[in-house]
């Protein structure tokens, strides 16, 4: 077991790179550029513009002056909540493998969340991995969703980018997490807008409580990944990215 710290922002570091340092002394390992929004590093998925538009902006100066920091401390870029165009400047810009630690392939399910097939051959290319989501929405428009619905995810990053660069992403723990008007509410207050009933239920019922990752092994051997290809997915992989990052 080990636990690796991480921010789902860069807005702690402000525009001081010294706090990247102070950071990283304190334990923290691998950090997100953006969550969602438009910060000082780059531009969130969810970003909008004035005119109500998607901001399609990338990567900003500062941006480029924070991955080369991470790059030479050992902590990880994690594109997770980026834009398509902030995510691939990233790459391009990054010294280092990157990670997408949780998203879902857009190419299959179109989703403002989600990597592209393009976004994601380019960041194998550089050694990256692209950690696959287990929440539904990401997924599948069907409700409440199958565990096939998240195989075919897997199945299509492995297609795209090979078994070395695709690992499990879930983005939640290993509780079961029942869609109660409390855990909604609480969702809310943390979330805000980004909340939508139309989003409910989160979560797969075959993948909602502590066997979801037996259940997740079981389906990919089904669908005939060897026990060695199970293994590279469920860890080896990104084991190897974060030897070769973090050290």
């Amino acid at each position: 077991m080990a636990v690796f710290y991480l921010y789902q922002n860069t807005i702690q570091f402000g525009e001081d790179l010294d706090r990247i340092d102070m950071f990283y002394r304190l334990g923290l390992r691998s950090c997100q550029l953006t969550y969602n929004e438009r910060n000082f590093v780059g531009v969130g998925c969810r970003a909008e513009t004035a005119s109500g538009g998607f901001d399609e902006g990338g990567l900003t100066d500062f941006g480029r002056e924070t991955i080369d920091r991470m790059n030479s401390l050992g902590m990880l870029v994690d594109l997770a909540h980026a834009n398509e165009r902030t995510m691939a400047d990233a790459i391009e810009h990054s010294r280092m493998p990157v990670h997408n630690s949780h998203t879902g392939c857009n190419d299959l399910y179109p989703h403002i969340r989600n990597m592209s097939d393009a976004n994601m051959r380019a960041m194998a290319e550089r050694g990256g991995v692209i950690g696959v989501c287990q929440l539904r929405p990401f997924l599948t428009s069907d409700k409440p969703g199958t565990l096939d619905d998240y195989l075919r995810h897997v199945d299509h990053a492995v297609q795209v980018v090979g078994l070395e660069h695709v690992c499990i992403g879930s983005d939640r723990d290993h509780r079961v997490i029942e869609m109660s008007e409390d855990y909604i509410a609480e969702l809310r207050q943390e979330e805000g807008s980004q909340v939508e009933n139309s989003e409910l239920p989160y979560f797969i019922p075959e993948l909602n409580g502590p066997s979801r990752m037996t259940a997740v092994w079981d389906g990919l051997v089904a669908r005939g990944y060897s026990e060695d290809e199970v293994e590279k997915i469920m860890g080896t992989t990104l084991y190897r990215l974060y030897a070769e990052v973090i050290g």
